[in-house]
């Protein structure tokens, strides 16, 4: 008959003790006074996680900076199409002072009843939109 396997604690022992670190030299309570840590393994190992934080917080830098540009461009587009909007209606409001004016300097002596009466709706009208009355 073949001979069987050794067990999961034997082989265990066996490695133990093929490194040199059997359950003996210890002090009895399990806790050995060797380092079962490599310690360069370690080493690379904190070097590399510290290099990692850096990383992350100069991603965590440049989020925040594009996170700040992108709402002072949004900001600024804001101001530009309020500043466009006030552009449009002093615009408005310069064509309709000049209409005004030529209207209000046009001879009237050759006009119609009906002529006059649209001249005077008109530039009334004209005068509400330019100058409104505030009670």
């Amino acid at each position: 008959m073949p001979k069987r396997p050794m067990g999961q604690k034997q082989a265990k022992m066996a490695a133990l003790a093929a490194k040199g670190k059997n359950k003996e030299s210890g002090d009895g309570s399990g806790n050995s006074k060797e380092s079962p840590i490599d310690l360069d393994k370690f080493a690379k190992y904190s070097k590399f996680q510290e290099d990692n934080h850096e990383k992350r917080l100069q991603i965590l830098q440049v989020q925040q900076k594009l996170l700040s540009e992108k709402i002072e461009a949004s900001k600024i587009a804001h101001l530009t199409a309020q500043e466009n909007k006030e552009v449009k209606k002093l615009e408005k409001e310069s064509k309709m002072m000049e209409a005004y004016l030529s209207i209000s300097s046009q001879d009237t002596s050759s006009m119609s009843d009906v002529e006059k009466a649209e001249r005077v709706a008109v530039m009334k009208c004209l005068r509400q939109k330019l100058f409104p009355v505030t009670e």
